[in-house]
C-alpha cells in the first residue's frame, strides 16, 4: 500500500511540475527591453540587464565635448496561449523610455519614446522539477519619436525587430517563474526627411548584438 500511495505521489507532483505548460494554459510575461542602438539613431543609452539603466555619456564633435546625464526604462510585455503542450504563441509589446538632458543644465533635453508589438513564440523542455528550458523567437514592428526641449520631431522613425533567445526558468511557486537567459537581436531603424530642395531622403540604421533576457512570468 505504501509503494502505491509513493508511486501516485510521484505522478501527480510530475503532472504539477509539467501543468504550467500544458495545451490551454495561458502566460503573461514581463522581460526587460534592451535594444541595441547607436547614437546615429538619436537614442543613445540601451537599458541594462534589468531593463532599467541611469548614468552619464559625452559625445565630441568638432573639438567641442557634451556631457549628458541620461534614465531609460525598457519593458518586454507579452501574453501567450499554449496551442499544444510545451508550445506557446501569443502578442509582443515592446516599450522604451529615455530622458537624456546635458549635465548640470536644465536646457537642451531630449526625450525618446519607442513603441512596437509583433508577435512571440516559446518553447519549453522539461528539466528538473522546477526548472524548464526555453528558446523563443519573436518579430515586431512599431515607431519611435524624440521630443528636442519639447518640440516633437515631425518625422518619427519606423523601427523593427527580430530576435530569438534561450534560457532557463526557475519556478520558486507552481504558477509563477523567474526566467533567465541570453537573446540575440536585429533592430533596425528607417529615417526619412526633405533636403533643401524638397527631395526624399530615406536612411536605415541597423544594430545587432546580444543581450540578457531577465523576467518573470504567470501561468493560468
Amino acid at each position: 500500500m505504501k509503494k502505491v500511495a509513493f508511486a501516485l505521489l510521484l505522478a501527480v507532483s510530475g503532472t504539477l511540475s509539467f501543468a504550467q505548460t500544458q495545451k490551454g494554459t495561458f502566460s503573461l510575461s514581463l522581460h526587460n527591453f534592451s535594444p541595441h542602438l547607436s547614437q546615429a539613431s538619436g537614442l543613445l543609452a540601451p537599458t541594462n540587464a534589468f531593463g532599467i539603466s541611469f548614468g552619464n555619456s559625452e559625445s565630441e564633435t568638432s573639438g567641442t565635448t557634451t556631457k549628458y546625464t541620461y534614465t531609460t526604462v525598457g519593458f518586454n510585455c507579452s501574453a501567450q496561449y499554449f496551442v499544444i503542450n510545451n508550445l506557446s504563441i501569443g502578442p509582443n509589446v515592446n516599450l522604451y523610455f529615455q530622458d537624456l538632458k546635458d549635465k548640470g543644465t536644465s536646457e537642451n533635453t531630449y526625450k525618446s519614446n519607442i513603441s512596437i508589438g509583433g508577435l512571440e513564440m516559446r518553447y519549453y523542455f522539461n528539466a528538473e522539477e522546477k526548472y524548464k528550458y526555453w528558446i523563443s523567437g519573436s518579430s515586431a514592428w512599431g515607431s519611435a519619436t524624440t521630443r528636442i526641449n519639447g518640440e516633437k520631431d515631425d518625422s518619427p522613425s519606423k523601427i523593427s525587430r527580430n530576435s530569438a533567445s534561450a534560457g532557463i526558468s526557475f519556478f520558486p511557486m507552481e504558477r509563477i517563474s523567474i526566467d533567465l537567459g541570453i537573446g540575440y537581436g536585429i533592430f533596425k531603424v528607417k529615417d526619412s526627411h526633405e533636403d533643401f530642395q524638397g527631395n526624399k531622403i530615406e536612411s536605415t540604421d541597423t544594430n545587432k548584438g546580444l543581450a540578457a533576457d531577465i523576467g518573470f512570468s504567470v501561468f493560468f
